[in-house]
């Protein structure tokens, strides 16, 4: 079994933080684009309210929000597994260097299993 020295595993470490912050930024672009899209949509079902009928606009009304709302929490929930991911592996890669490496954002507590003292 091979030992890992300290300069590869920070290596190995930082091309995993690369990965998760980029799949952050892509579900934060997600999110930007749901809501968007929703927008849209509520100016297409007024737009259908005064040109069609009244009844297919509610109905369009009452069965886009849970869906919005759906894929919101779901995607909510996959964003908060990898940010605490990425916390982890700030703390580890700082470790690993012996001096800090990457700063944490100020929002970002430290987690309970990897905090020091």
């Amino acid at each position: 079994m091979t030992v890992l020295e300290p300069k590869e595993k920070i290596s190995i470490l930082l091309a995993e933080y690369n990965v998760l912050r980029a799949l952050m930024l892509q579900r934060n672009g997600i999110i930007n684009q749901l809501f968007a899209t929703f927008g849209t949509i509520v100016v297409a079902i007024i737009s259908y309210t005064f040109t069609q009928n009244v009844l297919g606009a509610v109905v369009l009304l009452i069965c886009w929000p849970p869906v919005l709302v759906a894929v919101y929490r779901l995607n909510k929930s996959d964003m908060h597994a990898t940010a605490e991911r990425v916390k982890e592996l700030c703390i580890l890669i700082n470790d690993c260097a012996g001096e800090p490496l990457l700063k944490r954002h100020r929002s970002w507590p430290i987690p309970r299993a990897l905090s020091r003292g």
